[in-house]
């Protein structure tokens, strides 16, 4: 009762509330709420008093403990003072009435959530127990959401962002996000972000697949510091998920750990794995002259640019297609080195099942029915549009409305006339009204329709079929795209040359597959 008679509702001036940094809510300007809000605001004034306490600091002004958004909208409204009911308050209550008030509410993002635990926990002294007690939640969740504090400014942007994919990503899936270095975060939400609701267990996988690598795994010894003298060995090494507490393994006996025990340097990684396969490449070429190069995975659009500078380093590397698995005792097995893929770094022995390969021991003299060049340019010519198909659609997916040539209303409906308006209408229109977002906003509009419409040309892209065999068809597809979003087609069909580049033992072939036979070998016969 005696706090209650300290209590006085008075009128205070909208620049004399300074905000407490105890609130954990972020105030969302441009939300349909807000909007609501202000305008309310403006027409009667802000009806349900804000919380304040005499500034500790003095001067006149106002610890605001909670009502920071009805401040805001009077202020951004043109509104002079705020009914405010003004009461004594110590540090301990202070901050006790503005939890309650802003915590207890459902509405809360994980960030926000995340806010109020980081809070509790300072005031707590990192009491995790304590924390967990206070709001009713288990450890785990607690530790949970305190992690969510270490994303980085560019994941908080998107996911404050209702427009983003990442806005509606739960606390299971940004804390996996967040156990990251800073710059691997940047360029999972250039490859992640846009997941329309993905299972944790899903960006789990794609985490470790592209981001992370398990030390287990590694095909050098870990304790050499030799392979690359610019970073210590990886049993040294601060990067890795073993190093980093409970960030990434929680209370797990120590040979989990190890097992489990991942790298968080990709880069790192990568020089270290290239080093690696340089030297053994040089050992065994010394033992086997005949050493193939082979990679055992189909490279993502992403990693076309390792393959092509695979091939300048290597030569010839075999696909997938091309080779099989061996038993180095088998007729015809061939020691291969991995460059890329699961297995990278260590020998495996192979057979030619086709492909450039075959091509090769054919123009030899192999038995066998020769294939002509025109057949074997032709499956190379497939391989090559396949490519360029591929390289296509990843930079159409990454064009907006604004990068087309022509960014106007025409270009829009030519674009509906020209590709079909079912798929565009089905999703984006309502009879003559645009649906989920607002007409009174051409902009927003045309970008909406453009996202359809990228959708279904990058669906137009998509062969089905063998990669010898895709349909020459889709080469106008193609064309129509670049010329649209104004790509360099040239350079896109020089990439594809160079990731499908033609044998040279072709030049020794004539028109019908067969071996040309040797100058020499006719004037010895004269």
């Amino acid at each position: 009762m005696a706090r209650q008679k300290r209590a006085k509702l008075i009128e205070v001036a909208v620049d004399d509330l300074i905000c407490t940094p105890d609130n954990p809510r972020v105030i969302n300007e441009s939300s349909e709420d807000f909007k609501e809000l202000m305008a309310s605001v403006k027409e009667t004034g802000v009806r349900i008093p804000v919380l304040a306490r005499p500034h500790p600091d003095g001067d006149g002004k106002y610890d605001l403990r909670y009502g920071a958004r009805r401040v805001l909208a009077a202020k951004l409204a043109g509104r002079k003072t705020v009914p405010t009911i003004v009461r004594e308050m110590t540090d301990a209550e202070a901050f006790e009435e503005t939890f309650i008030e802003n915590y207890s509410r459902n509405d809360l993002t994980p960030l926000e959530q995340s806010r109020a635990v980081s809070t509790l926990l300072e005031r707590f002294r990192g009491d995790v127990r304590a924390v967990a007690a206070k709001l009713g939640h288990t450890e785990k969740w607690v530790r949970l959401r305190a992690r969510l504090q270490k994303l980085t400014p560019k994941w908080r942007e998107a996911i404050a962002d209702p427009q983003e994919e990442a806005s509606h990503w739960t606390p299971g899936h940004l804390e996996l996000i967040a156990r990251l270095p800073a710059a691997t975060q940047d360029e999972a939400l250039d490859e992640l972000g846009g997941w329309p609701e993905p299972t944790v267990s899903a960006v789990e996988r794609q985490l470790n697949d592209r981001f992370l690598r398990r030390l287990s795994g590694a095909p050098w010894d870990l304790e050499d510091a030799t392979l690359y003298p610019k970073a210590p060995p990886c049993s040294e090494c601060p990067k890795r998920t073993s190093r980093q507490g409970v960030l990434f393994l929680d209370d797990l006996e120590e040979e989990t750990v190890k097992k489990q025990d991942r790298c968080l340097d990709v880069a790192c990684w990568q020089r270290k794995l290239a080093a690696y396969i340089a030297q053994r490449a040089k050992e065994l070429k010394a033992e086997h002259p005949n050493l193939a190069f082979v990679i055992t995975n189909y490279p993502s659009n992403e990693e076309i640019e390792e393959i092509v500078e695979l091939r300048k380093a290597w030569g010839h590397v075999q696909m997938p297609f091309e080779f099989s698995a061996a038993k180095n005792s088998a007729d015809g097995a061939q020691p291969a080195l991995v460059v890329h893929g699961p297995g990278a770094g260590k020998l495996k022995w192979i057979k030619p099942s086709g492909g450039y390969q075959a091509d090769r021991e054919r123009a030899g003299g192999s038995p066998g029915t020769p294939t002509p060049l025109n057949e074997r340019r032709e499956k190379l010519n497939a391989k090559r549009l396949a490519a360029v198909l591929k390289d296509v659609q990843a930079k159409l997916q990454r064009v907006e409305w604004p990068d087309l040539k022509e960014a106007e209303p025409g270009l829009l409906l030519r674009l509906l006339a020209a590709f079909g308006t079912h798929a565009v209408s089905h999703h984006a229109f309502g009879g003559d009204e645009w649906t989920y977002f607002d007409k009174t906003k051409p902009g927003e509009c045309l970008n909406e329709a453009w996202r359809h419409i990228r959708a279904l040309l990058h669906s137009r892209l998509a062969s089905n079929a063998p990669i010898t065999e895709t349909p020459p068809q889709y080469r106008q597809e193609a064309i129509r795209v670049t010329k649209l979003c104004g790509f360099d087609m040239k350079a896109i069909k020089a990439e594809a040359a160079q990731t499908y580049p033609e044998p040279k033992a072709w030049k020794h072939l004539n028109a019908d597959g067969t071996p040309k036979k040797a100058a020499t070998t006719k004037r010895r016969k004269k």
